[in-house]
């Protein structure tokens, strides 16, 4: 009988050990899992080709381009500005018309809009007036708003895996278990 009831301890704390190694397995995966995403860059990969007023490429050098986003399609006052001026060290480079640039390059922490509504993108080269009309801004520019969306869903997991289980000790069981707990006999 004494064997019996030794049976089933070590049967029992073999089960409570196994529960909580689990449990500490699937919050440690957790952990790992949120800190493996990688910042998204608040950039935006713009390609272009500049001529002169006859169609004519502009000649290989570096120009002052200035980047604005508003919020219409109109203009008006720009929600965000971007100057890269050879001045600066931040001219864009031309070669045969053609130029490629990050916007959002040249400002520490890149582009500073949550980008959760629709943009248009202005671009003036030196001293000429912006051109127009203003380039609306497609899905690739809006990825930038899935860093805002996987931290909401990482703090909400967070908070709810914080609240989902809650670990005791008893020697009883409990008069009216509660979704969410789990509990460890320690009487056994």
């Amino acid at each position: 009988m004494r064997r019996h009831r030794l049976a089933q301890i070590k049967k029992h704390r073999l089960a409570q050990i196994l529960i909580l190694s689990l449990f500490l397995f699937t919050v440690h995966s957790a952990l790992l899992t949120v800190n493996s995403f990688a910042e998204i860059p608040r950039t935006i990969n713009y390609q272009g080709r500049l001529t002169d007023s006859t169609g004519k490429p502009l000649r290989d050098d570096k120009y002052k381009i200035t980047f604005r986003l508003y919020e219409t399609s109109g203009g008006g006052t720009a929600a965000w500005t971007e100057v890269h001026d050879p001045a600066t060290g931040t001219g864009v480079d031309v070669e045969r018309g053609i130029f490629n640039v990050l916007i959002g390059g040249t400002t520490t922490g890149g582009i500073s809009l949550d980008f959760d509504k629709q943009y248009w993108l202005g671009i003036q080269v030196g001293s000429d007036t912006e051109m127009r009309p203003l380039q609306q801004l497609g899905s690739s520019a809006y990825a930038i708003r899935a860093d805002v969306a996987d931290e909401a869903i990482q703090a909400q997991n967070a908070t709810t895996a914080q609240k989902a289980i809650t670990i005791e000790g008893r020697t009883s069981d409990p008069a009216s278990p509660t979704t969410g707990q789990m509990w460890l006999r320690t009487d056994l």
